[in-house]
Order: structure tokens, then C-alpha cells, then sequence
């Protein structure tokens, strides 16, 4: 953070390490945060901390979010989001929106100055972000434009990328991640032991002092201090489906399957199935969800074609192929089953497939 404040030549480092800024004649901030997940809870908890510090900079702070919606078996269990929990929790003010007009109402009882969304999911209507005198902004976990969109954790993951970052910006009235670039985190190092969870809350933790510094500075009230030369392509992080979890095994390295796994969790397959009911042969795919699994270089007995397997039974896992090298998968649950360890699954998987059955289905249904 030190560097970056450097960079926008704002702020002094004082003897003892303690920042300091002058409070000038800036208006403080009254704040209207749009959020929803842990990612958005763990950016506002900084935001939280700067008002505690000093409401020299941050006046008010109020949350925006989504309506507590009934889920689980008949929809009888209310369960809020994160940011709601939070601020419910913190004693914060939290309003419930479901449209731009409740936006827009919130905003007509309240003297708001700015906006921040982090994980909102919605636009912020333009009427409210009109309204504010300092605009909108927003934490992005990429570095703009790569990864514009909903996945951007996500696609660095499958990637595979050495690193990523955060990217405030300002928010845009008709469109995601178009804003002004105002600040760029440095370099985050992605470590082959992350996965979406623990790389999420490493990159709000830097987001969250990304913000803070902004506010502290007030960089929204000035051109933006990042070139746009030094920028990286534009690239978009679509929203994942779950055929996204589907394994191609044609195609896929184990390190490719891996890292998916890390990116979007359980992965699954499909095994081919033949059986006879009444003198007629069916044949269809069943599918399989790989719950644990871990990439091996090489197999005690090697297999030719991607996707095909068999038990290891000294060691309890099932050998596959992939394109490159192989998996040991000690994890799986068969559709409409319970997850079961690989000399259970192998022992069933005739009754349930066909005996000729040693290979999974190497596209994607």
C-alpha cells in the first residue's frame, strides 16, 4: 500500500511507520455500501475500521443489500447474506433492495455522498449514482480490464496464473467494470495451494486497504493515477455454470483439473451405461461427482486413452488418465448414491453401468 500511496504522491510516512493525511477541506463520506458475500463483508470490515479510526474521513456508512429470502427443504428456513449478518451483527443500518426504485428511495431519505458496490451483482441504477456527489465506486478482484465480469477468482485459478490483484474503480452507469481505474493493488501471488475461498479472502483483504487508502486520499476527487498504457488486455470472467465442473478428459492435464478444482470445488463425470429391461438394451450416462482426488505423475500400470481407469487396489484409489499424466480419485459419489470410497465404488459400478464399463466420458453432456 505504501508504494501505491507513493505513486499517486499523496501522504506522508512518519518516523514511527504511521501514516498521516491531512483532512483538508474534504467533505466526510457518507457512505451507501452495496454488498452481499464474504468477499464484500471483508472489503466493508475495513471500511468500518477507517470510520472507527477517524470520522474525519468516514461520517456514516450504511449497507445496501438483498432481501432475507426463505431456502432450504419447503423454504421454511431465512437465512441472510453475509453483509446483512454483518452489519446486523455491528449495529450497522442495513436496507433491503430488490429494484432500482428502492434504491433510489433509500438514497431520498438519506444524505449519502458516495457509493460502493463490492460484490453487489447488480448495476447501481444512474439515477442514484447522479445523486451522489462523489460518485461510485467499486473493488474489482482482477487487475482491469482482464477478467471484467462475475468470475474473476475463478478464471485466474483456471488459468492457472502466477499472480493477480484489485482494481478500484468508479462505478459506470449502463455497464459492468467499465469505470475510471482510480488504483491498482500490487502483485498478489497466487500459491499452488489456493483455491477460491482462501485467494478470495486474500485479494478482499488487500482490496479492503486498496479502498481505504482511496478514501483516506480522496483519489476519486482526481484524474486517475494509473496509466492507461500500463494496463493488461481485455479479457472477460463469464458467470460458471456447471458444465463447467464437467471434466473433459481429451483435453485436460491433471494440472488443468486441479486447478478447476480449485477454481469451482467437486468436480463429476460420466460413465456410459448398458443394461437390458424386458428384452430391450438402454443405454444412457450416469453422472459421477469426484469429491477427492490428487494428480500423480506416473502409474503403476500405465493406461493408454484419456479417461479410462482402473482400481489401484492396495492403495484404495482409482487410476485415470488424463491427457498428460494421471489421477488417483479416493472420492466419488454415483448419481442418486452416497459417496463412497474407490474399492466400494469399483466393486458396485458393474451392477450400475455394465461389466465392459472402464472408461469415462471424455466430452461433455
Amino acid at each position: 500500500m505504501t508504494s501505491f500511496l507513493r505513486r499517486i504522491g499523496i501522504g506522508r510516512i512518519l518516523a514511527n511507520g504511521r501514516r498521516h493525511f491531512s483532512h483538508g477541506n474534504g467533505e466526510p463520506l457518507r457512505i451507501a455500501y452495496f454488498g452481499s458475500d464474504q468477499f464484500s463483508v471483508a472489503v466493508l470490515d475495513k471500511i468500518v475500521k477507517l470510520k472507527e479510526r477517524d470520522e474525519g474521513y468516514v461520517e456514516s456508512v450504511h449497507i445496501v443489500t438483498r432481501s432475507i429470502k426463505p431456502t432450504g427443504r419447503k423454504l421454511k428456513k431465512l437465512v441472510d447474506v453475509p453483509v446483512g449478518s454483518y452489519g446486523t451483527d455491528r449495529g450497522i443500518q442495513v436496507h433491503r433492495a430488490e429494484s432500482d426504485e428502492d434504491i433510489v428511495n433509500i438514497a431520498r431519505s438519506h444524505r449519502f455522498n458516495i457509493g460502493i458496490a463490492v460484490s453487489y451483482g447488480k448495476l447501481i441504477p444512474a439515477t442514484f449514482i447522479d445523486s451522489m456527489r462523489f460518485g461510485g465506486l467499486n473493488v474489482h478482484p482482477s487487475f482491469l480490464p482482464k477478467y471484467s465480469g462475475s468470475s474473476p477468482i475463478q478464471y485466474a485459478l483456471m488459468n492457472d496464473d502466477a499472480y493477480t490483484g484489485v482494481t478500484v474503480q468508479t462505478l459506470h452507469p449502463t455497464k459492468f467494470d467499465r469505470g475510471r481505474i482510480l488504483a491498482q493493488s500490487e502483485r498478489v501471488c497466487i500459491e499452488d495451494s489456493e483455491d477460491f475461498a482462501s485467494l478470495q479472502m486474500k485479494l478482499a483483504s488487500v482490496g479492503g486497504d486498496l479502498l481505504a487508502s482511496c478514501l483516506e486520499t480522496r483519489c476519486f476527487e482526481r484524474e486517475p493515477a494509473v496509466s492507461t498504457q500500463a494496463l493488461p488486455a481485455f479479457s472477460l470472467a463469464r458467470k460458471l455454470n456447471p458444465k463447467h465442473r464437467n471434466i473433459d478428459w481429451s483435453c485436460s492435464t491433471s494440472r488443468q483439473i486441479k486447478r478447476l478444482r480449485d477454481a469451482v470445488g467437486n468436480l463429476h463425470s460420466f460413465l456410459p451405461f448398458e443394461k437390458s429391461q424386458k428384452g430391450t438394451t438402454v443405454t444412457g450416462y450416469k453422472k459421477v461427482v469426484i469429491n477427492a482426488f490428487e494428480p500423480l505423475d506416473e502409474g503403476d500400470c500405465p493406461l493408454s486413452a484419456p479417461g479410462q481407469f482402473r482400481l489401484q487396489p492396495d492403495q484404495n484409489y482409482i487410476l485415470v488418465k488424463t491427457l498428460d499424466k494421471y489421477l488417483a480419485i479416493t472420492k466419488l459419489t454415483f448419481e442418486c448414491c452416497k459417496e463412497e470410497d474407490a474399492k466400494t465404488f469399483m466393486e458396485k459400478l458393474p451392477k450400475r453401468c455394465g461389466t465392459t464399463v472402464n472408461r469415462f466420458h471424455t466430452g461433455y453432456l
